[in-house]
């Protein structure tokens, strides 16, 4: 797909495997991620992609890719690809809707079945510190929502210090989490993909 560096990836959609594996798939390639709320319309859905300058739209289900199928041709100059992941069929009749080409999860992760690991290895050795790999968009609810930028230090500071000022023994290997917070969220991101750690 070309992404480079600091390219951005949006994910749209509620908390699944596939919202984490886009979240650190585009972090291991030396992108950013950046989550919309599910509840964002359309022209929400627009403005943090447009704003972001998404080349990656990841969406769940029909629902979510029908909100892009909408805003499509406003964001053709830098989006090259719409993603669908889950139980929801993606027929020809759908892709053919758009000048953005549309994958299912599937295609699109054999899209990468070239790139070495090599080269994933040098993307992931080139992150420095204070670079952004999260960006957090607030709620938009006293104007147009912001785009906060996490640094790859600040989430992994946060996560020690949250682990160590935990109590020990708290939590151990047959505990089991549920994950509720939208992930668009950093509180959810924090506690769901970043805070992992063996008793």
């Amino acid at each position: 797909m070309g992404f480079e560096r600091f390219d951005i990836i949006n994910i749209i959609g509620f908390n699944a495997p596939e919202w984490f594996f886009a979240n650190f798939g585009a972090i291991a390639a030396g992108g950013v991620s950046a989550g919309i709320y599910t509840t964002n319309n359309p022209e929400a859905c627009k403005y943090v992609s447009h704003h972001s300058k998404a080349k990656v739209v990841v969406c769940e289900g029909m629902k979510q890719l029908e909100k892009y199928l909408q805003i499509a041709n406003d964001l053709s100059s830098h989006c090259k690809a719409l993603v669908m992941y889950g139980p929801d069929k993606l027929t020809d009749d759908v892709k053919n809707k758009c000048k953005i080409p549309i994958y299912t999860f599937d295609e699109f992760i054999k899209l990468g079945a070239n790139v070495t690991d090599d080269k994933l290895t040098e993307r992931k050795k080139a992150w420095k510190y204070g670079e952004t790999c999260t960006l957090i968009y607030t709620s938009g609810t006293t104007g147009p929502p912001k785009a906060v930028m996490i640094t790859n230090d600040n989430i992994t500071w946060t996560c020690d210090t949250m682990l160590s000022t935990t109590r020990k023994g708290y939590m151990n290997n047959s505990d089991v989490m549920i994950s509720y917070l939208p992930l668009s969220h950093i509180a959810a991101q924090m506690l769901d993909m970043h805070m992992v750690r063996t008793s």
